[in-house]
């Protein structure tokens, strides 16, 4: 280990004063700068973008700390990633915001306030130079390609990650001056801590050798030292004083005592083993991920020569993107899914990239002893986009401002450290180049503004995407489930289209666009699409399981069963596959397959409201209500906001003859859903039997408005006017045209219902026609109820209506 020479014990001191003031203004008004363009986010939504994987509908994230959920963090491969620091800082949200969107976006702007300062901080340090770095750090600021990192919760382990990349700068600087175990491992456990952030950070070795070369000078590569250092330095010796003073200020390295600093190119690559095993561990994890998600999947669809087409396309692009940022958008697709004749004007542009990107990578190393900066930032900038530049594709983008958040850095210590050395041995060259400075922040700043207003809702995210895109089927894809999920079908069929006319062989749009066909009753058209989406990717289990759910209530269960089968088959730990499959059990009277599934579902996602709802209400079915109540608390307590959940455990109090506690949890799942017929249905006939017969008729009425074909709502309601103990409740002709028409409904073969019409027919005085019906209805009546029918069968024969009984 060495011990490096700190050079600022030997400036002068009016020097060191005058940079040392201005610290802590400039980092505050960079701080003020950051929290004015972005500020707005902390009114900002969600975005169906990912945020519901990463935060919303992960349960995990939802309910915050726990042990369970944080052995998750650790251990899961959630959405092909392996960052646990990224999983638990959503969880702290999660835990001190609840499911406030806003609270997670600032704490987004938090980081990026944080990396911004660091940036600046570890530039200062390693350079000396407070106003290049400050221009650095304000650029990284306020650039518009950096919104996406920021204004996209799902992107907390970009700005989680750069944090602890710029730590572990800044504690290698430490190390780079005065050496020590200690602040080795420093650097060492800040790297690992960004690796488990986002293994992005797999490049910081290399680029750490890059700054050990330029503004550390730690490499002794034979170079006699006027021609390494900067021209900046050269120059100054020539000048007054007060020219000096004012290079000094922008000096690309410390040149005191060069000799005792520097080192061989084998120690400082020694040095890096143990950091580069870090990164190498992390790469491996990642794959691991990637693969077991089936993101690796894009290496097959894309071929190696379209990978790296887009390679040489996209490092060109990003530069474009930073010096003219305008139509910035949440994706751009891949050319190798847009089915278009592009060769001719791909080839080149591919040409022409790679001509650019030589022409600037022999410039740079050209002037390499002249001018090391620019080197060093083409190199970090070619260096740390590796990981993402698509030669291992991991999804269908061909390029994503986000993953330029850390690579752009490098280009701007290229452009400013080149400026101010342009500028400095020119006449007034510093005053213009400072103008202009100010001219360009002061657009960058406008731009950002604007682009993070596009990021503060689904649909105008998606909009803008559209607007400056072309072929953008992903795109329109995801509006098309906006659209979806507010009924409005026909915009969402149109985008869903305009998505399948651009990539025919895109299988999601086939099964959205399936599931809104259903969902007009264009059934043919929808069971066509779910076909068409499972031939092109016969792993497809979403389809198989959407399809499944559309043949159940077309009534065709062995259809559905054979879906769900399939989907089951095809991945055993489909969870949402079991539940559903479950629920055809359940309705065919098969409890014990039934109850199998759910238990199935719940033992792989024990965090799903929906499968302890759908067995908790099975138990219900089955009279086992006190574990009824148990699986329809737990669901409840995941999700809050599941009526049905509070609809089930109603019906288990009911039967346990618990009305007051029942009628609360009737009250809140209309409270939660207005227009949920079920429980209006339930409520009325629990006030039936409470006596609260004027408020019963009110509930049974509202059932039927609310859903006409509900069978169980005109059974209901026909037996209450039937049998209510109250006459001025009773209506023979209302009670069988509600009677006939839930007949009608069952086709006839419900015994429930044919009672039901007895009993009216009974309540007419029509005895004939209500012996014949409960006579019917016994043939169908199971063993254990045929003792009450028959009484009632009885009481009929004798020319007796039945009347319920008040309760007491």
């Amino acid at each position: 280990m060495f011990r490096q020479f700190d050079s600022n014990r030997h400036r002068d001191k009016p020097v060191a004063s005058m940079l040392k003031k201005p610290m802590h203004w400039v980092l505050l008004g960079l701080a003020v700068l950051v929290v004015v363009v972005y500020g707005q986010v902390a009114w900002h939504d969600w975005v169906t973008f990912d945020d519901p994987y990463y935060v919303y509908e992960n349960q995990h994230v939802r309910h915050g700390f726990s042990g369970d959920n944080v052995q998750w963090a650790f251990s899961s491969f959630h959405e092909g990633h392996w960052h646990p620091l990224t999983w638990l800082s959503l969880m702290l949200d999660a835990q001190i915001y609840g499911q406030h969107a806003g609270g997670f976006h600032v704490t987004n702007l938090l980081f990026h306030v944080i990396n911004v300062l660091l940036l600046l901080a570890v530039l200062r340090k390693m350079t000396g130079a407070l106003w290049p770095s400050t221009m650095v750090a304000a650029l990284f600021a306020v650039h518009p390609l950096h919104v996406e990192s920021v204004a996209w919760v799902t992107e907390r382990k970009d700005v989680l990650s750069t944090t602890f990349w710029m730590l572990t700068l800044l504690a290698y600087a430490a190390y780079a001056q005065r050496g020590g175990l200690g602040r080795y491992l420093l650097v060492a456990l800040f790297l690992a801590l960004g690796l488990m952030a986002k293994p992005m950070l797999v490049t910081l070795p290399c680029v750490l050798l890059l700054l050990d070369f330029w503004p550390l000078g730690r490499l002794n590569l034979g170079q006699k030292l006027p021609e390494r250092r900067s021209i900046l330095t050269r120059r100054t010796s020539e000048r007054e004083p007060s020219s000096s003073t004012i290079a000094q200020a922008i000096t690309s390295s410390h040149l005191e005592d060069t000799r005792r600093r520097q080192v061989g190119i084998e120690v400082v690559l020694v040095e890096k083993l143990p950091l580069l095993a870090l990164s190498a561990s992390a790469s491996v994890i990642a794959t691991l991920s990637q693969r077991s998600a089936g993101a690796l999947g894009t290496l097959e669809a894309v071929s190696w020569s379209a990978r790296l087409t887009n390679a040489f396309i996209a490092y060109v692009g990003y530069l474009w993107k930073m010096i003219w940022p305008v139509k910035l958008a949440c994706y751009y697709p891949h050319s190798a899914y847009i089915h278009r004749d592009v060769s001719s004007s791909l080839s080149a542009t591919v040409i022409a990239s790679v001509l650019m990107l030589a022409i600037i990578t022999y410039f740079v190393f050209y002037s390499v002893w002249r001018r090391p900066y620019l080197a060093v930032g083409w190199l970090w900038y070619l260096g740390t986009l590796v990981p993402v530049i698509g030669l291992v594709q991991i999804g269908e983008q061909s390029m994503a401002d986000r993953f330029t958040y850390v690579p752009l850095v490098g280009i701007f210590i290229l452009i400013v450290w080149g400026a101010a050395d342009l500028a400095q041995h020119r006449s007034q060259g510093m005053l213009v180049a400072t103008a202009m400075g100010v001219v360009l922040l002061a657009a960058l700043t406008m731009l950002t503004w604007s682009q993070v207003r596009t990021w503060r809702n689904s649909l105008a995210l998606y909009n803008h995407a559209i607007l400056v895109t072309a072929n953008n089927f992903r795109a329109h894809n995801y509006r098309g489930l906006i659209y979806q999920q507010v009924g409005s079908y026909n915009l969402a069929l149109a985008d869903y289209t305009k998505a399948i006319e651009t990539v025919p062989t895109y299988p999601d749009a086939y099964n959205n666009r399936g599931t809104v066909y259903g969902r007009l009753g264009r059934h043919q058209l929808a069971l066509a699409d779910y076909a068409r989406a499972i031939a092109l990717d016969p792993d497809y289990v979403e389809a198989y399981n959407n399809r499944g759910l559309l043949l159940s209530r077309l009534g065709n269960q062995r259809l559905a069963l054979e879906s769900y089968n399939e989907a089951i088959r095809k991945n055993p730990d489909f969870a949402l596959a079991y539940s559903n499959r479950g629920i055809i059990h359940a309705a065919l009277g098969k409890y014990q397959p039934a109850l199998a599934d759910y238990d199935r579902a719940i033992h792989l996602y024990p965090q799903g409201a929906d499968f302890l709802n759908n067995r908790g209400g099975l138990y219900g079915q089955m009279g086992m209500y006190e574990r009824a109540l148990r699986d329809l608390t737990q669901a409840i307590e995941l999700q809050p906001g599941l009526a049905t959940a509070y609809n089930n455990r109603g019906n288990s109090y009911k039967a346990l003859r618990k009305y007051d506690l029942a009628m609360i949890d009737y009250a809140k799942a209309i409270e939660l859903k207005p227009d949920f017929a079920e429980v209006y249905n339930n409520r009325g006939t629990l006030r039936g039997i409470m006596g609260k017969y004027d408020l019963a008729l009110h509930d049974l009425t509202r059932a039927i408005e609310l859903k006409p074909e509900d069978a169980r709502s005109h059974d209901n309601l026909a037996w209450f006017m039937s049998t209510c103990p109250d006459p001025k409740f009773r209506n023979a002709d209302r009670a069988m045209s509600s009677a006939i028409r839930a007949c009608e409904l069952l086709r006839w073969g419900d015994f429930h219902s044919l009672a039901t019409l007895a009993a009216a027919h009974a309540a007419g005085g029509e005895f004939a026609e209500a012996v014949k019906w409960q006579t019917k209805a016994l043939e169908l009546t199971p063993a254990a109820s045929k003792s009450e029918l028959g009484s009632r069968l009885e009481l009929y024969q004798s020319g007796k209506p039945y009347h319920q009984e008040p309760q007491k």
